[in-house]
């Protein structure tokens, strides 16, 4: 078993009589069957999808990287939250979506971006 991230909802049968499974936005368990299926291939390819660490090594969950299309998904009043959790500061006015992801890709020291069941978080360095 795996575990996948879903940023865009998807459906998935695995044959004609099996019942339709729908994946929301989050995280999803997948078995093995599931996770083997070309379709979910195709949406993890695409990044409508992104993998989680194997469950089955001991990966309970995990993050995903956040790309410039993950950033872009989200509305800018999000990305400015973004921005402020993250201890950037923001122009004044009301800049726009791709002016806030070149700030939250340019980061702040000690802080990363994670995609997990939550969505896209501010993850802080620990302080020494």
């Amino acid at each position: 078993m795996c575990k996948i991230l879903v940023i865009h909802p998807f459906s998935l049968r695995l044959d004609s009589d099996a019942p339709v499974r729908e994946f929301a936005e989050g995280e999803h368990t997948l078995s093995e069957a599931e996770y083997e299926h070309w379709f979910v291939q195709g949406c993890i390819a695409e990044g409508r999808a992104k993998l989680f660490s194997n469950v089955d090594k001991g990966g309970a969950g995990g993050t995903a990287q956040v790309t410039r299309e993950d950033l872009m998904a989200l509305s800018a009043a999000r990305l400015r939250e973004l921005c402020e959790a993250a201890g950037i500061t923001v122009p004044s006015g009301s800049p726009t979506k791709a002016v806030l992801v070149d700030l939250l890709l340019a980061g702040a020291e000690g802080v990363t971006l994670v995609s997990g069941q939550d969505g896209i978080q501010i993850q802080k360095a620990e302080a020494e």
